[in-house]
C-alpha cells in the first residue's frame, strides 16, 4: 500500500513538473507550453516591419533559460520603415509628395485604376498596385509624374529616379539638327537641338534614339535637366556656369555640354554638343 501511494505522489509530481499548460498571448496567435521545468512557445505575433505582417518561430526554455529562439530567423524583414504612399504604374513606382493638384480644367477621364494593394510600408510590385488601398483612379500628367484622387483631391505623385546615360556621338560638324520642334508634341514647349552630333540615351540597358525616348515618353527632357542640376549643384560631379540673362545654365560633361537656356525674352530652348560648345562663336542663340 505505501509503495502505491509514493508511485501516485512521484506520477503526480511528474505531471506537475513535465506536462504543460497553454497560454494564448494578444499578440496576434501566439501560444505558450508552461511547465514547471519548461516553458515551449509557439510564435504567431503581428509584426509591421515583416514582409508578412506577423513572425512566426519556436522557442525553448529550461528552468527559465533560453536554449532555442528562431523568431529573428524566420521572417524577411523590411529594409525602409519609411516608405511613403506609393503605386505602380507601367513598371515604375510614384511616390507620394503629399500636395495637391494645382491643375484646373482638367479630362474628367481615368487613365486607369488603382486595383490591388500589398501592406502599408511596403512597396509595391506589380502595375496597378498600391500600399494604401484600391479603387483610387489616377491621371498621367507626365513621364514622371501622375496624380491620385484620394480622397475628394488629385494628390501629386513622382516617378522614383531611374538611372539613365545620355551618349554624345560627335559627327565632327557644326550642324544643328533638331531632336525635338516646339509644339510638335504636347510636352513641350521649347526646342531641343543637338549641335555637332547626334544624341542617344541608354535606359535599364537599353539604347533610344534621343528623340524617340521623349517622344514615347520613355524620359523627359525635365529629368535629364533635372540630373545634370544634382550632378553640378548637389554631387558636383560636373561643372556648371549660370548665365546673368534670366537663368540660362551650361552643364559641361566629359564627353558633352548640355545648355539650357532661360533667358528674359522667353527662350527656353535646350541644346546637346561637344564639350567646347562653351564658345559662343559654336552656337548662335
Amino acid at each position: 500500500m505505501k509503495k502505491k501511494v509514493i508511485l501516485f505522489i512521484v506520477i503526480i509530481v511528474a505531471l506537475i513538473l513535465l506536462v504543460p499548460i497553454p497560454f494564448k498571448l494578444k499578440d496576434g496567435g501566439t501560444i505558450e507550453f508552461k511547465a514547471l521545468l519548461y516553458t515551449i512557445t509557439k510564435y504567431h505575433k503581428l509584426d509591421i516591419e515583416s514582409e508578412a505582417g506577423f513572425q512566426d518561430g519556436l522557442g525553448i526554455k529550461i528552468l527559465g533559460m533560453e536554449v532555442y529562439n528562431n523568431l529573428n530567423e524566420n521572417e524577411p524583414r523590411n529594409e525602409k520603415r519609411d516608405i511613403p504612399d506609393a503605386v505602380m504604374i507601367d513598371g515604375r513606382i510614384y511616390y507620394s509628395t503629399g500636395e495637391k493638384s494645382t491643375i484646373t480644367g482638367r479630362c474628367g477621364n481615368m487613365d486607369g485604376y488603382i486595383s490591388s494593394t500589398t501592406q502599408k510600408g511596403s512597396l509595391p510590385t506589380k502595375d496597378d498596385e498600391s500600399n494604401f488601398g484600391t479603387d483610387f483612379g489616377y491621371q498621367k500628367i507626365k513621364t514622371n509624374e501622375i496624380e491620385v484622387f484620394m480622397n475628394g483631391d488629385f494628390i501629386v505623385f513622382k516617378g522614383e529616379e531611374r538611372p539613365f546615360e545620355l551618349i554624345f556621338n560627335s559627327t565632327n560638324d557644326l550642324e544643328t539638327r533638331t531632336i525635338i520642334k516646339a509644339h510638335d508634341n504636347n510636352n513641350y514647349s521649347y526646342n531641343i537641338f543637338s549641335y555637332g552630333g547626334n544624341v542617344t540615351i541608354k535606359i535599364d540597358n537599353v539604347e533610344y534614339d534621343l528623340r524617340t525616348a521623349l517622344l514615347e515618353e520613355k524620359i523627359t527632357m525635365e529629368e535629364i535637366i533635372e540630373k545634370a542640376n544634382k550632378d553640378a549643384f548637389e554631387d558636383k560631379t560636373i561643372k556648371v556656369d549660370s548665365l546673368n540673362d534670366g537663368g540660362t545654365n551650361k552643364y559641361y560633361y566629359n564627353d558633352y555640354t548640355i545648355i539650357k537656356r532661360h533667358t528674359l525674352d522667353g527662350n527656353f530652348d535646350v541644346y546637346i554638343g561637344f564639350p567646347d560648345m562653351m564658345d559662343p562663336d559654336y552656337v548662335r542663340f
